[in-house]
């Protein structure tokens, strides 16, 4: 797997990128790429999701609160997604599952990136503040569906791998509805604290 940053990798190629992680023939700078990109879009559609407000201060802080609440809870959950997979029997290291969410959070940018104009429009052209802070959290949380769904396709590669090696792995794909609670449940209480969505 070449070191090149191709969005095309990530949004057709996904099983060869995860095979080439679990090998671990994908480089650092590849991945240190996706999250640059996947931080500089969350950073942009929190820009264009503050426009609401007539205040620049506000467009910088919502930008700002968007990739905390996103990539800081995240980071807080990464350590029960490993211990849960772990308990289950998922045969995938640290430094493989760290890969696979990057490839995971890459794709929630993306998905964030064909929502952007749409959240452009209704965002110029509504005036009910209830109605553009719905649509932008479902748009978000449709985005972080999607993260999830990735990460679980990452693990069932790492399963599939270990199932061809004779380790005798099990999926533990179930595993990640628990977890994926409690990945909801950090993000809602990060955002009710940041507060991102079109601060008063």
């Amino acid at each position: 797997m070449s070191d090149r940053f191709t969005l095309n990798t990530v949004l057709k190629r996904r099983q060869d990128l995860f095979r080439a992680i679990l090998d671990g023939s994908v480089g650092e700078s590849f991945l240190m790429m996706l999250v640059v990109f996947s931080l500089a879009v969350i950073a942009v559609y929190g820009f264009v999701m503050g426009t609401f407000v007539s205040d620049f201060n506000v467009w910088l802080r919502d930008s700002q609160s968007l990739i905390v609440t996103i990539v800081a809870s995240f980071i807080l959950c990464i350590p029960s997604l490993y211990i849960f997979s772990a308990l289950r029997g998922a045969d995938i290291t640290v430094r493989q599952l760290l890969g696979v969410s990057v490839v995971g959070l890459a794709t929630l940018a993306l998905v964030l990136l064909g929502f952007l104009p749409v959240a452009w429009f209704f965002t110029s052209v509504s005036d009910g503040v209830e109605f553009v802070r719905i649509m932008n959290s479902v748009m978000i949380a449709i985005a972080m569906i999607m993260h999830v769904v990735v990460i679980a396709k990452g693990l069932s590669a790492a399963y599939e791998r270990a199932k061809t090696q004779g380790s005798g792995a099990r999926e533990g794909l179930e595993i990640l509805g628990l977890w994926a609670v409690v990945y909801a449940v950090v993000t809602v209480q990060m955002a009710l604290q940041m507060e991102p969505f079109f601060s008063k």
